[in-house]
This record gives C-alpha cells, structure tokens and sequence, in this order.
C-alpha cells in the first residue's frame, strides 16, 4: 500500500499504482467507487484516475465521496515536496500522515515489521529521488527471487543458505559452519526498550541501574533468539548433522565460543581435553544418536603489528587492540579540547566560550531561579578556565541571555511537556567512512514521535546571512543526528535547527526547510 502511495506520488499518471492507493485502508474507496471514478465521466473513454479525482464525484456513494476527499488531501499534501527531502522521511510522514501504524494495529505482528524494513531500506538506499528509490527496492527483489529460485536449479548442487532461508526446508545432510563464531557483543551506548531508553553518560565507571536492566531484557531476548535459531538449523537435517567449529587457544588452553560452546556443555565434552585425548569411538546422545568427533589441532599464526622502538608513536585504544605485542615508547594522552583554549584571548573566543556554556545550560535544563541558572554558568565558565574576570561575566551574561529567550519560546515549553526528553545525548553515526561520535543537544518524544532540536549561536540579521558552506555543514551535521536516532529507535525522528541570536530573536527552522 504505502509503495503503490510512493509510485502514484512518483507518476501521477500510473492507473495501477493509484488503484492500489484508493483500494488501501489509508483511503478505503470500494471498487464501485474506483469503476465509477475510471469510467462514468465520459461515456465510453476511460478517465485517468488522479484526473477523475478533481472532477464531480456527485454520482459516488458518501463512503467514497470520502475516500475520494482522502486520497486527494494526502497527494495535494505531499507532491509538492517530492523529490525534495530524502525517500525515508517522505515515507515517515506517509506513514504519520497516512495513519498506518494505527491501521496496523489489529494486524499481525508482521505488518508492523514490514513498515519498519520499509523504513530501514528506504534509509540504507540513501535516495531522494522516488523513481531512484523504487528501483532500488525492484532490485532488491529480484535479488531475492534469484536467491529463492537458484536452489532448485540443480538437482545435485551444495546448497548453501542462512538459518532464516533455511526455515520449512529439510534436506538429507546439513552441515553447521563456524559454529564457534564468538556472538557479536552488543557495544552500544543506547538501550532501548518499548517505553524506556537509557544511554551511558561520560563517565565509563558508572552504569546507571537502568541501562544495566535493559541491557539484561535485551541479552535475555537475544539468547532466546539465538537457541530458536539453532533448533531450526538442528532440525533442517534428515539423516545426518554436521557441525564444524574451531577451538580459540589462550595461555596454552583450549576454549570455544558460540554455539559450539553451548552444544559441547550439554554433552559434556571440554575442549582442553578434546584436543589432547579425541574419543576413538562415536558417543551416544541421550535419544540414542550418535555422534562421531574429530579433532585436528592445527594452530593458526595470526600477525602482528610492531612499532619500531626508534619511532616514537601515538596510539588510539583501537590501535592497542589491534596490536598484540607492540612496542610503544611514549603515549600522549590528548587533553580536553576545552582545556586548549588560549583563556585571554580577545573578543573573537566569545562565541565559543558562549556556546560552550549554553549547551551546558542546556544539559542541565531544570534551574529553580535565575540565581541558580547564573550560578551555574559561572561555575562552568571557571571549569571551563575563563580566568579573566571580565571575560567571564560577558560570557556569562550572553549565555544566561539565550537560555531566558529559550525559556520564554514555545518550544521550551514541548520539550518540558514532552513524555520523555534527553539532553547532549551521545551519540554514534555507524555508516559513515569514519565512525563519527558526538551529541545531540536535544531528543525529546511527543504525542506525534520523536523530534531533535539543535541549538544554533551564531548572530545573524536573517537566516539569510548564513552562506552555503556553513547551511550544507548545518544540513550534513543535523542529518547525522538524525540518521544516529534512526539505527537506534528504528523511527525518524523529525529534525529542527533553533537559531537563538537571529535578529536578537529565536528562529526555529525543519531541517528539510533549511
């Protein structure tokens, strides 16, 4: 439904998609009322439907006059925008506007998921051309169609497919690869769940007790996931099961990972005495199978990065993980970037000292009095290392400046009433050349989704006194946020930019607007 929605957006002259469109529950218009629409306003010559839509429908029955009406505000509202904001945000508001999830919500869960992979796909394509895009989702299917087409193609081929493929199938020999694969441990800084959201602050030594629970729901789920996933690869083989896996060697003792750690406790077996004594003779399982085993101990040598001695080298964490002997002969550890600031320095340090203490104030967000708001501001401005008395109370004022305007504009007021609301949220972009970490200022969760708000200093006139290369790093950076809030919450969040010094004004601005 939603994809007839995109092509009938895409060409408004494409009868079969908008058939699809006006059957779908989002506008509910019968076949009568389509026949009539195609038929009964010239005689014998059929009409176009997305034309037939602006004529009289006085002939229609109420029902469809006002699934007619429906169909008509959802095209009027988005072909205007078409082609200009990316395909998935497109989709979010179809799918807002359009009010799916509702019309989902006595369907099976599939339905739901659906919607979801929709989204996801939309987002991975990176498209915003709607044509680009459907051929884009075409080819994923005839991707798909090959895939489930090729394994019938030769009756005596190996056949090699995932768990999930795999599900409803049996075949006489089934062979478990890598099943001592290490599970991929979640390293997130986000843990969601329904209601609930959580993510890790700075400091590593602390885990708040919430983000601790969520993550135990989110490892309960996946090990329940992982052992159905194993019982369907169990249970594909109809005469003979092979599992093959490696062992890992640590200190000179033998351990295994993943399933094949699962499926040897449950017999019994250690690795250590696998290796050293393999058992000649088959054992028998407890249903009466047997199960042969044979060990090889061939080791793999793995190489090492080392760093000449005479050079001297800065190394990441990740460098020192890659590495398994390297010789390092001085590590710089970098200091904060807040620490680095030339503290008297003239004017030109303000907007930064400025910015930097508003989004502190930002972060801290609930004050009981402006005495305590100033208090604060002074307190970061010292951490900050603004030395010079004079500096620090202009920078000060200037701060507790923006956040008053803040305070007194309606936005302050949705993110105070929001449900839920988050601020200098960490975040990690996973699909860029360079995995990119920051903060978002703002994520907050309203009765129509999720929104982000970025704060803006900048002193400008108009929004037209900011030039294109600083508007495309805006877009690019925001756009990132909103791509980050996306892989975590599988929802696209809506994205503004809040310009607190535009004509001594606030100036709230949609990124697609922007």
């Amino acid at each position: 439904d939603i994809l007839n929605l995109l092509r009938a957006l895409s060409d408004p002259w494409d009868d079969l998609a908008m058939v699809g469109f006006l059957r779908s529950p989002a506008t509910g218009m019968s076949d009568l009322g389509i026949t009539q629409l195609r038929w009964s306003q010239s005689g014998n010559q059929p009409v176009v439907l997305r034309q037939a839509l602006t004529l009289d429908h006085s002939y229609l029955t109420q029902e469809d006059k006002q699934a007619a009406g429906r169909a008509l505000d959802l095209l009027g509202e988005f072909e205007d925008i078409v082609g200009k904001i990316p395909v998935a945000a497109l989709l979010q508001r179809l799918i807002e506007r359009s009010h799916y999830r509702i019309i989902l919500a006595g369907s099976a869960e599939r339905g739901w998921r659906n919607i979801e992979k929709l989204l996801m796909d939309a987002y991975t394509s990176h498209q915003t051309s709607i044509h680009a895009y459907l051929e884009y989702v075409q080819k994923i299917r005839d991707i798909g169609v090959r895939e489930g087409e090729a394994a019938g193609a030769a009756e005596d081929a190996l056949q090699l497919m995932t768990i999930h493929k795999s599900k409803g199938l049996e075949f006489p020999w089934v062979i478990l690869a890598d099943a001592g694969r290490r599970p991929m441990l979640g390293t997130d800084r986000w843990q969601f769940d329904n209601e609930w959201l959580s993510f890790l602050p700075d400091r590593v030594d602390y885990k708040p007790l919430l983000s601790r629970y969520l993550k135990k729901l989110n490892e309960d789920r996946e090990d329940a996931e992982t052992r159905r996933l194993l019982y369907v690869a169990f249970t594909r083989a109809r005469d003979k099961l092979i599992i093959s896996g490696h062992f890992s060697q640590f200190k000179e003792k033998f351990s295994a990972n993943g399933w094949l750690k699962e499926i040897l406790n449950l017999i019994d077996l250690d690795p250590e005495s696998l290796v050293l004594n393999p058992p000649a003779e088959p054992l028998q399982l407890f249903g009466g199978e047997r199960i042969g085993i044979q060990v090889r101990t061939q080791l793999f040598d793995f190489p090492t990065r080392v760093v000449e001695p005479e050079k001297e080298q800065v190394f990441s964490v990740s460098d020192m993980l890659v590495s398994m002997n390297p010789i390092v002969t001085e590590i710089e550890i970098s200091q904060p970037e807040e620490s680095k600031l030339d503290l008297f320095e003239p004017a030109e340090k303000y907007p930064m000292w400025v910015g930097k203490l508003l989004h502190r104030a930002i972060q801290r967000w609930d004050y009981r009095d402006e005495e305590a708001l100033e208090q604060f501001l002074e307190r970061s401005a010292l951490e900050m290392g603004i030395l010079d008395l004079e500096h620090r109370m202009r920078a000060v004022k200037q701060a507790k400046g923006f956040f008053q305007r803040l305070k007194s504009h309606p936005v302050y007021d949705e993110i105070n009433q929001a449900s839920r609301h988050y601020h200098e949220v960490p975040f990690e972009s996973q699909d860029e050349p360079q995995n990119e970490r920051g903060r978002l200022d703002v994520l907050y969760l309203t009765e129509s989704g999720w929104k982000i708000v970025d704060f803006k200093t900048d002193h400008l006139a108009t929004l037209e006194d900011l030039n294109e290369d600083r508007r495309s790093d805006y877009r690019a950076q925001l756009l990132r946020y909103q791509n980050s809030v996306f892989q975590q919450l599988k929802e696209m969040p809506v994205a503004q930019f809040c310009f607190l010094n535009c004509g001594n004004a606030i100036q709230l601005v949609n990124l697609e607007d922007f």
